[in-house]
């Protein structure tokens, strides 16, 4: 069984040896990133820097969700916040996400996409939880190597969203996206996607993502319509067109299909 050191010899061996100088990030772009992606609940980011696995940035918030101190913490404590049991699964997403990035796309199509999973974390207090783990690379080598990449950690425990076997591939600027990658094999295959099963995700309109947004958020019918400054009606028949497009049965299957296809996120 593996655990925290093989995650980090993996990223290491991978990524910090093509990174030969260290070059802090640029926090004044941070909030400019962090708009376009979505938050369903309390979340920590963090700007990673590749030469050395260091942070360049931790976000205060990582305390009250792990426990950790921003101004203490290290990969190796991060990981060890990484329920014992997700060690294994998480160095496999993480074996899918760098054969994704670095075997099928090109390096100029780095920058073009995130990668997107769950998993469950620990903190210090002992309360497991569910999280959704966003990454995208933000600043690059001379000849476009990743060397940091900033990470988004969100607590979605409250959706009872279950954490699966696989990787989501997002196209930033709404290009060709892969989602539900199997990772059973350590590698990116286009044999494991299954483009008939996903095809409802291109389907969703961007109101109906909106739809989807709020009710993951908890907001009722009412609510949302006001929200919207639309009808109840006009929710309601959302809502149902919604489920039958990804053939769920309940509003809690639904988003948990939407959060692990990153489709609002």
């Amino acid at each position: 069984m593996g655990g925290k050191n093989d995650i980090i010899n993996f990223w290491n061996e991978n990524y910090s040896k093509y990174v030969k100088e260290y070059n802090p990030y640029d926090k004044t772009n941070i909030i400019e990133q962090m708009a376009g992606l979505f938050s369903l609940g309390e979340n920590f980011f963090y700007i990673l820097n590749f030469s050395d696995l260091t942070f360049d940035y931790v976000s205060s918030s990582i305390e009250s969700i792990v426990g950790l101190n921003r101004d203490e913490v290290s990969l190796d404590k991060l990981l060890a916040t990484v329920s014992e049991n997700d060690l294994d699964f998480v160095l496999k997403k993480e074996k899918t996400v760098k054969d994704f990035f670095f075997k099928f796309l090109s390096l100029k199509e780095i920058p073009l996409y995130k990668s997107i999973y769950t998993y469950k974390a620990q903190s210090l207090s002992g309360n497991l939880k569910t999280m959704v783990l966003q990454a995208v690379a933000i600043g690059f080598t001379e000849d476009m190597f990743p060397k940091h990449v900033l990470s988004i950690h969100t607590d979605i425990s409250h959706l009872k969203s279950p954490v699966l076997d696989s990787v989501s591939f997002i196209h930033l600027r709404g290009g060709q996206s892969y989602y539900n990658i199997s990772i059973d094999h350590d590698i990116f295959s286009l044999k494991s996607y299954n483009v008939s099963k996903d095809k409802w995700i291109s389907s969703i309109t961007k109101r109906e993502k909106e739809i989807i947004f709020y009710l993951a958020k908890g907001h009722s019918t009412k609510i949302i319509a006001d929200i919207l400054s639309i009808s109840i009606e006009t929710v309601k028949t959302h809502r149902k067109n919604i489920l039958a497009k990804v053939g769920s049965n309940n509003t809690a299957e639904l988003i948990s299909l939407c959060i692990n296809a990153g489709v609002i996120f």
